[in-house]
């Protein structure tokens, strides 16, 4: 099972026009360990993962609009890290 979940996501990786990536399912089955191990072995950068549950504060961040770059450039700045479109893998969980 997990073999052929991270082949999906590495499937989903390489796609030109590939939109953002909705895991759902029931809790505590490994979907975040997954994307988790999925960002270590398929991304050359950092995983960054913002945990909704424990990060509360950035809520507000995508209430105003939706443009890409604000978004960007605030969870920059609120996580104190740069993030590379290219290399790493931002990961939303527990939204």
């Amino acid at each position: 099972m997990f073999r052929k979940k991270l082949n999906e996501l590495a499937n989903w990786k390489v796609k030109p026009s590939r939109k953002p990536l909705v895991l759902n399912g029931a809790r505590q089955v490994g979907k975040s360990w997954l994307v988790q191990k999925f960002g270590e072995s398929y991304f050359t950068g950092k995983v960054i993962t913002i945990n909704f549950e424990k990060r509360r504060d950035l809520h507000i961040i995508f209430k105003s609009n939706f443009d890409v770059n604000r978004i960007l450039l605030e969870l920059e700045f609120a996580l104190g890290v740069k993030i590379d479109l290219v290399n790493d893998l931002l990961f939303f969980d527990e939204i």
